[in-house]
């Protein structure tokens, strides 16, 4: 029988879990910046919908990983929700556009995010929003409908590796 070595990585990067707190802090910034668009933010979309809106919730993030000589690249893909009650139709469109607004300029000037590692030095990675899909969908829970407005993102990390 063959005995392998495993290598232990002396450092491992925790840029997931970087992703979800830059995604809260962005979050809480624009929460106490613009009183009234957001209630609350969800790390997922709550199973009850009725009556918590307007709010964020976070949606999957899936990750791609592309390693080339000595170097791996992460690339994670997501989008956060803005959910709000429909009950008339002109304010939920102006807290609709203050959400998309405000969040395309928060991307903006939070695109270089440092990473930290377990270990020493930190990784860089880029944020971006890729995309903003306003409808036509629509959360229907009862007899409440609410809209979906997704901001989708990127956040891509690149890690080099000897």
């Amino acid at each position: 029988m063959t005995v392998y070595t495993v290598n232990i990585p002396p450092v491992w990067n925790p840029s997931r879990q970087a992703l979800n707190d830059i995604l809260s802090a962005i979050l809480a910034a624009f929460m106490a910046n613009t009183p009234g668009v957001i209630r609350k933010y969800w790390s997922e979309l709550p199973q009850s919908l009725t009556g918590e809106g307007p709010f964020v919730y976070q949606g999957p993030i899936n990750e791609t990983i592309v390693h080339d000589q000595g170097t791996r690249a992460t690339t994670y893909n997501g989008y956060l929700g803005y959910v709000d009650v429909l009950a008339d139709p002109q304010e939920t469109n102006t807290r609709c556009n203050a959400f998309a607004d405000y969040m395309r300029e928060m991307f903006t000037f939070n695109a270089r995010i440092s990473v930290g590692s377990t270990g020493t030095g930190s990784t860089d990675a880029v944020l971006r929003e890729t995309r903003l899909v306003d409808g036509p969908t629509e959360l229907v829970q009862g007899n409440a409908r609410l809209t979906d407005v997704r901001l989708e993102f990127e956040f891509n990390v690149l890690e080099g590796r000897n």
